[in-house]
C-alpha cells in the first residue's frame, strides 16, 4: 500500500483553529484601540469639567461677597428704639406670709367639760 500524498498543503489552507484565533486577535486590537479612545475623550472631558466648575465657584464667591449680610443695620434699631416707649416697670411684688393656721381642736374631753362649767358647792 501506497501512501496517499496530500493534495493541499496545510500552509495553503488555515485550518479552523487558525481562522479563529486571527478573528480573536483582531477582535482584541480593535477593542484595545477603542478603549484607548475612549479614555482619551474622558479625560479631555474632565478638564473641560473642572475649568468649568472653577468658573461657577469664582462667579459663586463673588455674589455671596456682594450679598448684603443679614443682620440689620444699626441705623434702623437705633431708630426702632427712640420711636418706642420705656416699658412701665411693674411694682414689686411684697410676698404675703401665710396666715397662721389654728390647730384643729379635738372633741373635748369629760375633765375639760368639768372645769369649764362651774360647780354649785355643797354645803
Amino acid at each position: 500500500m501506497a501512501k496517499k500524498a496530500s493534495v493541499t498543503p496545510p500552509q495553503a489552507h488555515p485550518t479552523l483553529v487558525e481562522k479563529a484565533g486571527d478573528l480573536l486577535s483582531s477582535m482584541g486590537d480593535k477593542m484595545a484601540d477603542a478603549k484607548d479612545a475612549v479614555v482619551d475623550f474622558v479625560k479631555e472631558e474632565a478638564v473641560v469639567v473642572k475649568k468649568a466648575a472653577k468658573k461657577i465657584v469664582r462667579k459663586v464667591k463673588k455674589a455671596v461677597s456682594k450679598a448684603p449680610s443679614k443682620k440689620p443695620a444699626k441705623k434702623s434699631v437705633k431708630k426702632a428704639v427712640l420711636k418706642k416707649k420705656p416699658a412701665k416697670k411693674a411694682p414689686k411684688r411684697v410676698p404675703k406670709k401665710a396666715p397662721k393656721r389654728a390647730t384643729k381642736k379635738s372633741a373635748p374631753t369629760k375633765k375639760a367639760v368639768k372645769k369649764g362649767v362651774p360647780r354649785k358647792r355643797k354645803r
